[in-house]
């Protein structure tokens, strides 16, 4: 075959691929986070690790450790009506987590559920999101980067956060 009926072939399936690679984004726990980020009624939180550093201080040598390994934190609240709450967090799972994301740990705690799901790669953690909902309100936690758990439960230490407190149950690293 030669070279000038390979490159259009070529061009046409990278065109027919590139809707697939650009809705990966959008059936993704960040596809959820860019479509709710800018209501009213959600309180979103996206920061670098970078960022994050620079407000640490000298007593938070862990978990400066810890965020030299990790590209994004979000975080996303609703607080609302149980039946919003339970829409948006039916939503999240089918629509984005569904698929995409591992089983890790899920607990009820009283008519808390917490769940903790992880994406792999190479044996690696490299995001887990955290989904804590409760009748009134929904908590997301994600994080990207290389994940070492122990080091994740430092988190709810250092972080004050609705919902971080429940970062300590996840499982030592290797359980």
């Amino acid at each position: 075959m030669k070279i000038s009926k390979i490159v259009p072939v070529f061009l046409l399936s990278a065109l027919l691929l590139v809707p697939n690679i650009s809705s990966a984004r959008d059936r993704h726990f960040l596809g959820f986070y860019d479509k709710y980020e800018q209501r009213d009624d959600f309180v979103s939180l996206s920061l670098s690790s970078g960022i994050l550093r620079l407000f640490l201080g000298k007593d938070d040598a862990d978990l400066k450790q810890f965020l030299k390994n990790v590209h994004h934190l979000n975080m996303m609240v609703y607080e609302g009506k149980p039946e919003k709450v339970k829409y948006f967090n039916d939503e999240l799972k089918q629509d984005y987590l569904s698929g995409w994301y591992d089983d890790l740990l899920a607990v009820k705690d009283g008519t808390d559920n917490i769940e903790f799901k992880v994406r792999m790669k190479d044996r690696k953690i490299n995001e887990l999101v955290m989904v804590v909902s409760e009748p009134g309100s929904l908590v997301v936690f994600y994080i990207e980067g290389e994940i070492e758990l122990s080091k994740v439960k430092g988190l709810a230490r250092s972080i004050t956060v609705k919902g971080m407190n429940h970062l300590d149950q996840l499982p030592a690293d290797g359980d």
